[in-house]
This record gives C-alpha cells, sequence and structure tokens, in this order.
C-alpha cells in the first residue's frame, strides 16, 4: 500500500505543474465530425474517462450517448492534435525536468524493464535519434510528459478520426498501400524519421507508416478482441480479423485496432511512441 501511494504522488506531481507548461510543438485543430467505428454497432466502448484503469464490465454504460448505432459511426468533438510525434529530445526534455521518469529511476508500476531500452542511460538517446519519435515508453510516462505540457493523450475516436483523414491530393488507396508496406517492414530497422509516413488533413503527419501511438482510452473498446474485462467474446479476432468486424473495413484497421487491445499501460513496445491532443479552446479561455 505504502508503494502503491508513493507511485501516486509522483503522478500527481507531474500533474500539479501541468497548467504551468506551454506546448512546445505546433499543433493543428481537427473540427468536429464522425469517426467510422470499425465493429458492427452490437460492440460498445467503455466510458471510463480515458482510463485504462477502469475495467469495462457489464454493469456500465453499453453506449456513449453520442453514438449513432444506425450509422456505426462515433461523433467526435472538435479537438488539437500534435501535428507529429513526440521526439526523443522532447521526452529529453521531460525527463531532465522530471527524474523519476528516467530508465533507471521510474517505478515498477509506471513502466516495464524496457522502458526507453534504446537509450544508453538516463539522458543518452541513440545517437542521431533527437530528431526521431520516442519509442519504448509506457502510457503512464506518455500521459504525464502530456500533462507536463497542458494537455493530454488523444482519446482512440480523436486519433482514429485525424488518422483516416487524407491531405488534398492524396487518395485512400494510396494511404492504404504505405500503412501496409510499413506493417511489412523489419522490426530491426531504425524508426523512421518524422514527417515520413502518412500526410493527413489539417497538417497533420505521420499517424501511420512510423510508429504506432498510444491512445488515452486504448483498452476501453472490447472490439479489439480482449474479454477479460467481463465483455462478449462477439469481437475476438480470428482468421486475421475480428469477427464482428463492420463491412469493408481494412486489413490495417484490423490490425492496429488488435495491436491496441493487447496492451497494457505499463508496456513498452520498440515501436510505440505517442503524441498529444487538447480539448477545443473556447472564447474566453
Amino acid at each position: 500500500m505504502k508503494t502503491l501511494a508513493m507511485a501516486c504522488l509522483l503522478i500527481a506531481a507531474v500533474s500539479s505543474t501541468a497548467a504551468e507548461k506551454t506546448a512546445p510543438s505546433p499543433m493543428a485543430f481537427v473540427p468536429a465530425g464522425d469517426f467510422a467505428l470499425p465493429f458492427r454497432s452490437s460492440l460498445s466502448s467503455g466510458v471510463n474517462d480515458g482510463d485504462p484503469s477502469v475495467s469495462l464490465t457489464p454493469d456500465r454504460k453499453p453506449l456513449p450517448s453520442n453514438r449513432d448505432s444506425t450509422r456505426n459511426t462515433l461523433r467526435v468533438n472538435g479537438f488539437w492534435l500534435d501535428r507529429y510525434a513526440v521526439t526523443n529530445a522532447d521526452f529529453l526534455t521531460f525527463i531532465r525536468e522530471q527524474p523519476s521518469f528516467r530508465r533507471s529511476r521510474i517505478h515498477i508500476l509506471f513502466a516495464d524493464p524496457g522502458y526507453l531500452r534504446a537509450w544508453s542511460g538516463d539522458l543518452q538517446p541513440r545517437p542521431g535519434s533527437l530528431d526521431a519519435p520516442v519509442t519504448s515508453v509506457s502510457w503512464h510516462a506518455a500521459k504525464a510528459y502530456c500533462q507536463m505540457q497542458g494537455k493530454r493523450l488523444p482519446t482512440t475516436a480523436e486519433w482514429e478520426r485525424a488518422a483516416a483523414s487524407l491531405a488534398p491530393g492524396r487518395d485512400s488507396a494510396t494511404q492504404e498501400r504505405t500503412i501496409l508496406a510499413w506493417y511489412a517492414r523489419s522490426t530491426q530497422e531504425e524508426t523512421p524519421a518524422i514527417g515520413t509516413g502518412t500526410r493527413h488533413a489539417y497538417g497533420i503527419f505521420d499517424l501511420h507508416g512510423v510508429i504506432w501511438e498510444w491512445t488515452a482510452d486504448f483498452n476501453s473498446w472490447n472490439g479489439g478482441g480482449v474479454n477479460k474485462r467481463g465483455v462478449r467474446d462477439e469481437g475476438l479476432f480470428c482468421g486475421g480479423a475480428p469477427a464482428n468486424a463492420a463491412p469493408n473495413t481494412s486489413y490495417a484497421t484490423y490490425m492496429r485496432w488488435g495491436f491496441r487491445g493487447s496492451l497494457k499501460p505499463d508496456y513498452t513496445v520498440a515501436t510505440l511512441g505517442f503524441r498529444c491532443a487538447r480539448d477545443e479552446i473556447q472564447k474566453g479561455e
């Protein structure tokens, strides 16, 4: 109990300074719009305020109030999203200010042993990688970073809405080929540079083709095939796709949702990083 209390105090210390920080990287505004769910309307999302520590159980609200089950879509409010993923240089600045998130000091509750595995020390990213996206960071560390910037992690619906958009002159077939080519890369290769992945509307880059990215509520969607939180098995993956997938759902989408469903908040993956989001700023704020 004492260990857990100390760990919670570390997160609280980061949160307390968040309001004093300003965003270090450019952000783009994504207007309100519909996010097409990749699963049939019988599947639902948890309502847990983006906190993966809250379990989805049968007695929780089955559908969010803005869900349109007829069209199998979810309405997403306008929000701000970082144009690029957080880089090693960005994260280095963060851990200089927050030593408790350095590789040698992060609490075992907040990250598995692979945390920042490519770094040679607490403050030594791999040579030549400062402008590359930071990877091997846990959900807890990503959340703490965003809080320090006065931001937050994007929700899955927000991330998917931005990722589904296309930059002017791009078509969905080309976008799909770019995504699948990235999936085919060897995991032994170096992380691609920022700006080399997909281009999207609103001046957003690399939501596909560079790294996977954490979302705030990554494990609250039962469509990813995870039933250990008390949900039905209808969305379980089998034969490379979820049994309850919506028609015309792409293979890349199957892979992305399946990957999210396998994660836990302390997990670190060599190809998993993040970017931050912020609520739409109302007039007078």
